[in-house]
């Protein structure tokens, strides 16, 4: 699907030209390109992005949809990657369904929870995902005491919705009398004098 993409040229890229301005006029001008929540990537090599998939395999699984917490200096804590790898290691252990299938039942879930924002998810949602939960329970005490923590955390997260890192930013910023842009320029101002005394 990425080198279709990567051949298949789409009308509206056509105003912009060719080079320098881009490589070419189709949907994917080169597989980097392909920006999707989590993305295969190969042994860096001479041959590209692709060959080096076909060629040597996945070296490597990129994940792009964790959220920046704003609440710790890095934008992420140890807690929330150790629950991801758990997440991972879960996934990488379940048997594989038809993946194109899947894919586009997963596209359709996402942008249902994208769009519903902070309404109540589905109650199918719900049960689906306490259902991996229960299932990643036993691989999280498998893993060890920092993995069991990891998962009771984001456990109860689930279970509490309102202890999201977004309820504690809109909570924060209802009490600072701040919008969007001035909170997270002060929080930024905040983890830049922390991190400069580290």
């Amino acid at each position: 699907s990425v080198e279709s993409a990567m051949n298949t040229p789409y009308e509206p890229y056509r105003k912009f030209g060719g080079p320098p301005a881009q490589i070419n006029d189709h949907l994917l001008q080169i597989a980097n390109e392909y920006y999707f929540p989590i993305r295969m990537k190969p042994t860096p090599h001479d041959e590209g992005f692709l060959e080096g998939l076909k060629n040597t395999g996945v070296a490597y699984i990129e994940l792009r949809i964790l959220d920046i917490n704003p609440h710790t200096p890095t934008g992420v804590d140890v807690m929330s990657l150790r629950f991801s790898h758990l997440f991972m290691m879960y996934c990488w252990l379940q048997a594989s369904p038809g993946l194109l299938e899947e894919q586009k039942a997963a596209d359709k879930r996402q942008e249902q929870v994208a769009v519903r924002g902070r309404q109540e998810l589905p109650l199918e949602y719900q049960q689906a995902g306490q259902e991996m939960l229960d299932d990643m329970a036993t691989l999280a005490r498998h893993l060890g005491a920092d993995y069991e923590a990891a998962f009771a955390y984001y456990q109860a997260e689930f279970e509490n919705p309102k202890t999201l890192h977004w309820k504690k930013m809109l909570d924060e910023m209802a009490a600072r009398d701040e919008d969007f842009i001035e909170y997270h320029l002060a929080k930024a101002r905040e983890h830049h004098a922390t991190l400069k005394n580290v």
